[in-house]
């Protein structure tokens, strides 16, 4: 059993109407209850690029490696990402 933590992304106003969101979400759940895994936080980044690597320093992205840095993510937990 593995903690997971999970990103979910996507950049546009349009992806936010539709069902980028929720695809992610119940995409996830169903691999972390297929795996025994526990989720324990989710990250979300609505409108935020990843083109260029904005997400590394705004928004969920950021926060995640902040807490990478901090100690409040060990070592061996899992980033659940679609792709």
């Amino acid at each position: 059993m593995g903690i997971v933590h999970s990103y979910i992304r996507y950049s546009s106003k349009r992806q936010k109407k539709g069902s980028s969101e929720r695809r992610q979400l119940e995409n996830g759940d169903k691999w972390i209850k297929r795996e025994g895994h526990v989720l324990t936080k989710e990250y979300l980044d609505s409108g935020v690029s990843g083109l260029r690597g904005r997400n590394k320093h705004v928004g969920a992205l950021s926060k995640f490696l902040e807490h990478i840095a901090t100690g409040r993510v060990k070592p061996n937990e899992i980033l659940l990402v679609e792709a």
